[in-house]
């Protein structure tokens, strides 16, 4: 995509101090699982500042402490995002695993992370001017008069960082010597402020950068009044999430019924490995337009609320606010997609955060993601006065993880995979829907800017089905919630209709004891 009309005019690599010595940490069976993936990307829009004679050297200025406290943050707090991402290969010509790995990380096909070397890439960082403005980016009235808003794809990508990252996949096509994380700050037309950061899935999940953010912000906040730094201690120990694999995942063969109750779990089993063609890693050979529709939905919570009460009166048993929204909107895309008399199952595909699951905490760094598979006749899926029947299926669907033991025998299953599969970026087909959740913790990262947030987001790359991420919008309230659409041009009608698509409010709804 072109960068018209804008101008780099400062970019530099962070780096470590030379006199730190080479580190190499294994990662997770999980975080293996997500090599070769679209980058993580989260974004932030401020407004101009108000409360300066000079907007533009107020702007300066943050620029400037922005670049200092990211650095600060890095070499403190995060030197892993300054090194590469390497592959176990048992070519002799390929660099030599460290004995000091527990066997299973030795074996073909795992990922380990290396820093600390005369040649780390480090963290790249770009300053851009641009003719840009952030006046429509959301529109005003978004989303207060309008809950929709149809964005533009090509404008939020233009104010991301270009650095092609490092896959760690020493295959045509895939970089190897590039950085794990690029940052870009963007100074607009109308003098509003935009910082990006793009990283490399395996380095972090959606979670884990907003974790990242909220540390990099502090620090911020700290220079700007001349305060000293906060200690840092992310949860970076990758080791953790292995040792919590069911069975004994260091000796030579795999324990057959983990496996067995591995395969036995509603996980989805749509990799790239799955196609004999292709090896593991690379990602479905498919070319997409560029013109990409998108779209955020606002839901407000007396919508969500109504959502729960018909729910409730359908007696569907224990069920959370997330089972109820998905599956509305599961319905949704369903009827919105016409497959009222289709024949074929409909699926959807839940990726999550498998933190909770394993009792680690919500600053634990890395990508430790599981994606759902749930199925159902497509023609029961679009029903509207069907649509609650759905949230128990998803429902089974988390328990069945959860149940003691489930996760467990799935690490020991990917501890002995000869190259564990990658993930798709995306299922493939009308008839698949992807949903995911975003962290609110995106909306917590204070930079300390006078100058209001106009809005705070989560990029995905365009994918060949649809994905809709969603998220509960604490500033508003528990119950609000926002969607984000992203589709090929074969599902524009999607966006548009989706709208269309929620259940109306019923006058005068009693929501006690929802």
């Amino acid at each position: 995509m072109a960068r018209d009309l804008a101008a780099i005019v400062y970019t530099d690599r962070i780096k470590l101090p030379k006199y730190r010595s080479p580190v190499k940490t294994p990662l997770s069976v999980l975080d293996a699982t997500t090599q070769g993936r679209p980058p993580t990307s989260i974004i932030w829009f401020f407004k101009r500042p108000q409360n300066f004679q000079d907007a533009d050297e107020a702007v300066e200025r943050n620029i400037d402490c922005l670049k200092d406290s990211l650095a600060h943050t890095i070499r403190e707090g995060y030197p892993q995002c300054c090194g590469f991402l390497k592959i176990v290969d048992r070519n002799p010509r390929s660099d030599p695993v460290p004995p000091t790995f527990l066997p299973h990380a030795r074996r073909n096909g795992r990922i380990y992370y290396e820093y600390g070397t005369r040649d780390d890439p480090g963290v790249e960082v770009l300053v851009v001017k641009s003719t840009k403005s952030l006046v429509n980016l959301p529109p005003d009235g978004y989303p207060n008069k309008s809950s929709m808003w149809i964005r533009s794809e090509a404008m939020i990508r233009s104010f991301l960082p270009p650095t092609k990252l490092s896959s760690g996949v020493a295959m045509r096509g895939y970089n190897t010597t590039g950085p794990l994380m690029a940052v870009q700050v963007t100074k607009t037309a109308c003098g509003g402020l935009v910082i990006a950061i793009n990283s490399a899935h395996p380095l972090a999940d959606t979670l884990s950068l907003a974790c990242f953010a909220s540390d990099w912000a502090e620090n911020n906040r700290r220079l700007l009044c001349d305060m000293i730094p906060p200690t840092m201690k992310p949860h970076f120990d990758p080791s953790q999430l292995d040792t919590l694999a069911s069975g004994d995942i260091n000796v030579n063969e795999s324990n057959a019924d983990l496996v067995r109750q591995a395969a036995s779990l509603p996980l989805s089993p749509y990799t790239a490995a799955d196609t004999p063609t292709a090896s593991a890693g690379i990602s479905f050979p498919h070319r997409l337009d560029k013109s990409i529709a998108s779209c955020s939905i606002y839901l407000t919570a007396a919508q969500v609320l109504s959502l729960c009460k018909e729910a409730a009166g359908n007696h569907l048993g224990r069920l959370i606010i997330g089972d109820i929204v998905s599956a509305h909107i599961w319905s949704c895309v369903d009827r919105a997609r016409g497959l009222g008399s289709a024949k074929l199952p409909s699926r959807c595909e839940f990726e999550m955060d498998a933190r909770a699951i394993l009792g680690l905490s919500d600053d634990f760094a890395g990508s430790p993601t599981l994606r759902l598979a749930i199925q159902s006749p497509a023609a029961t899926v679009s029903v509207e006065d069907k649509w609650t029947y759905k949230a128990p299926r998803l429902r089974a669907a988390f328990n069945a993880v959860f149940a003691p033991g489930g996760l467990g025998s799935h690490l020991h299953s990917l501890a002995f995979a000869e190259r564990p599969p990658r993930l798709l970026e995306s299922p493939i087909g009308v008839y698949s829907t992807a949903l995911t959740w975003a962290p609110t913790a995106l909306y917590e990262a204070d930079f300390g800017f006078d100058s209001e947030v106009k809005y705070v987001g989560e990029w995905r790359r365009p994918s060949m089905a649809m994905w809709l991420s969603m998220k509960s919008l604490h500033p508003q309230g528990p119950l609000t919630w926002r969607l984000l659409c992203i589709c090929p041009p074969t599902l524009c009608a999607t966006c548009s209709r989706i709208r269309c698509s929620f259940l109306p409010l019923k006058n005068n709804c009693d929501h006690r004891g929802i």
